[in-house]
């Protein structure tokens, strides 16, 4: 079972997708919401696009929004599709915790780094550095899409607006050629470069099943409570 329906373009010809359709684009892009402060800014810490250890996305046409934290010692992923949210928690160690309903496991969840970055995938054509991104402000931008072969031009438009080592957007991808103005990406997000640390242990994972190297764990999920005993577990 899919958490979403494979249908994103060459963005993610691979990634596990949130149905971005093609709609018609003559609508304004989206505006960034950012509520993150940091001291830092994203230029003087020569932060690249790879090294953001929170990175939030929304696709306001599906009503899906998808958060991922990067920490020093785990990955949590949350999706939210419409009122429903599912989580995963994998600890380096090999543990993962999952919060979902359908019995959905941590193969599932594969992909959800692609759908992510769904607009870096554009962005960065057009911005090389989050510190270029940044001084963007509004931008207005035609890039080629795909294998220089075999590039179609498309058109991406938006803001940018930076908080520290915060930097949010909004966008709209459309298409230059075949139907004119079709929209193929409609987002908001943020990418966060304040280093997380390690997962706090009193993070909850009540009644959250339990996965070592992909197999579930057969045990009263009762048993667990935060991730401090999911740690322990490791230890066994």
């Amino acid at each position: 079972m899919q958490l979403f329906p494979n249908t994103l373009r060459s963005v993610a010809a691979t990634a596990l997708a949130a149905a971005v359709s093609c709609a018609q684009a003559q609508v304004p892009a989206p505006k960034p919401h950012v509520q993150i402060l940091q001291l830092n800014s994203i230029c003087s810490s020569g932060a690249t696009w790879e090294e953001a250890d929170t990175v939030t996305v929304n696709f306001p046409n599906e009503n899906v929004t998808l958060s991922v934290n990067r920490f020093d010692d785990a990955l949590h992923v949350k999706i939210r599709i419409g009122q429903e949210e599912r989580e995963m928690i994998r600890l380096d160690n090999g543990l993962t915790a999952v919060r979902a309903s359908n019995e959905l496991g941590p193969p599932q969840f594969a992909g959800v780094d692609l759908l992510a970055n769904a607009a870096l995938h554009y962005l960065q054509q057009g911005f090389k550095t989050p510190c270029a991104a940044s001084n963007a402000h509004h931008f207005s931008l035609d890039i080629q899409d795909g294998p220089k072969s075999d590039a179609n031009t498309v058109h991406m438009e938006g803001d940018m607006e930076q908080t520290g080592e915060a930097l949010g957007y909004g966008m709209i991808v459309t298409e230059r050629e075949g139907p004119a103005n079709a929209t193929i990406l409609k987002t908001t997000g943020s990418w966060d470069f304040a280093d997380l640390g390690d997962i706090p242990d009193t993070t909850s994972i009540v009644g959250w099943r339990v996965y070592r190297n992909g197999e579930r764990m057969r045990m009263d999920d009762t048993d667990l409570t935060v991730i401090e005993d999911l740690k322990r577990l490791a230890r066994r």
